[in-house]
This record gives C-alpha cells, sequence and structure tokens, in this order.
C-alpha cells in the first residue's frame, strides 16, 4: 500500500504537495486543465503552479485585490491561465469542466465549497484547521477564519466519492474513485499532528499546555467541537482572564 508522504516535495507547494500531486497526476487520465481558489499570487504556496508552467490550462481565483494585482501580473505570460478577482461559494459557478488537481484554500469556508462542488475534479486539495485533532469535527461558521477538522472535510468528500490518500500539514489531498485499495487512506495514521496544541492537568487540577501555538491565542470562543461520545467540552470559567494572561505571556516569551 502506497503512503504518498513519502513522495513530498516542493517547487512552489508548502509542504509537499507538488511531490504528492506529481505522482497522482500519473495515476489519472488527464485533461490539462487545473483550478486554484485562493490562489494569492499565482506562485506563493501554490498547489497548481507546477503544473500550469507547463502548460495545462488553469483557471485561478483571488477574492483579494492587492493579490489579484499580483496574481496578474505574475501570469501575464502565460496565455493558459485565466484569473478572476472573486469570492468563491461554489466552484461550479465559475467552471465545470474536469480539473486534473482543484485546490481550496480560502482560510475558512473550504468545507462549504467543497461540499457544494458537483463536477467531479479527479484530484482536490481542501485545506483544513491542523489544531482540531482527527477524531473531533469542527464545522466552519460563516464570516469567521475557523476552518473546519480534517475529519469533517473527510467525511463529507468520502461521502461524495473520493478517497483520501494524502494528509499535509495544511490540506487533505482526495483522490475521486475508490482507491483504498492502493493508497494508505486512514486520517488517523495520515494526519499531521505537529500543530496539535495539549492541555495537561495534574491530580489536583492544576495545567500546563504544550505545542506549536501556531496560530495564537485571542480569545476563548466556541468552536462547535464535537468528538467521540467519551469527550467532554469545557466552557472556560472564572479563570478564563487569567488563562488568557498567561497565554498572552507565553507567546511574548515572559516568564510566568
Amino acid at each position: 500500500m502506497v503512503n504518498l508522504h513519502d513522495y513530498k516535495s516542493n517547487v512552489h507547494s508548502q509542504y509537499g504537495e507538488d511531490g504528492i500531486i506529481k505522482f497522482l497526476l500519473g495515476c489519472i487520465t488527464r485533461t490539462g486543465f487545473v483550478i486554484e481558489f485562493g490562489a494569492a499570487d499565482g506562485f506563493f504556496c501554490s498547489n497548481t503552479a507546477a503544473i500550469w508552467k507547463q502548460g495545462s490550462d488553469a483557471l485561478l481565483i483571488e477574492s483579494n485585490a492587492e493579490l489579484y494585482e499580483k496574481l496578474v501580473a505574475g501570469t501575464v505570460r502565460y496565455p493558459n491561465v485565466t484569473t478572476k478577482c472573486a469570492y468563491v461559494h461554489n466552484i461550479d459557478d465559475f467552471t465545470t469542466r474536469v480539473a486534473d488537481v482543484c485546490s481550496i484554500d480560502v482560510d475558512g469556508s473550504d468545507y462549504q465549497i467543497a461540499r457544494d462542488m458537483q463536477t467531479p475534479h479527479q484530484i482536490v486539495l481542501v485545506e483544513y484547521n491542523p489544531t482540531v485533532p482527527p477524531d473531533v469535527e469542527m464545522i466552519h461558521v460563516e464570516g469567521t477564519m475557523y476552518g473546519s477538522s480534517a475529519l469533517t472535510i473527510t467525511n463529507q468528500m468520502e461521502g461524495k466519492g473520493y478517497t483520501l490518500v494524502a494528509c499535509t500539514k495544511t490540506n487533505l489531498i482526495f483522490l475521486y474513485g475508490d482507491h483504498r485499495d492502493r493508497f494508505e487512506h486512514r486520517l488517523d495514521v495520515l494526519f499531521d499532528r505537529s500543530s496539535l496544541n495539549y492541555v495537561v492537568t495534574s491530580y489536583d487540577g492544576y495545567y500546563d499546555m504544550i505545542g506549536e501555538f501556531g496560530y495564537g491565542f485571542k480569545r476563548p470562543v466556541d468552536l462547535r467541537l464535537h468528538g467521540r461520545d467519551k469527550y467532554v467540552r469545557k466552557t472556560l470559567d472564572t479563570d478564563t482572564e487569567e488563562w488568557v494572561r498567561y497565554i498572552s505571556a507565553l507567546e511574548k516569551g515572559k516568564n510566568v
């Protein structure tokens, strides 16, 4: 059984996606078309630039006007690239052409975009919130930057006929069809745990925290987390202000 993590490499991607995609492109019948939402300037952390630079048609969409200007300027010499400045709610509103690779990276409603997608693109990348453990569900709330958990997105995509074949630090990678006999597909095996944060408690209630704290801490919020029955969500109590002060001090490197 192939573990695609062995094929990680970067040309423009951030966490090895280019190498994984290159391997998967050899497993499909190519259409010569790729899509990327949240395309930024077209090259930075791109999951498709390595492909369209070689001649594939591309649809690149970016909603930020400043980044879009850079996107247009950077791709002007590629006549095979079409750019749009827009917010995406449904991929099919922009094209129903089947893509070799469809990369969804909008820092929030990635789950909803993937959910509403009807065109069966062959390889689909969906950004997830890597601070949520692989056995906990969390669905993005519109108007926020929460994102959704890997488990929630995986369940959704498997229900649409896809197989999870890889999981990088921020992207889930799916291949259309049932490929469980060929690729390692178990989320708990593929999941990158480097962004998980942990609270450790003593027997008498004292606690400490350890982790990457990659996105920092600003304020407690109800993320509507849902896990196995054994999990009990605890609303932060009167110690909240002290907890926020403690985390802020950790971020600033102070002794607390």
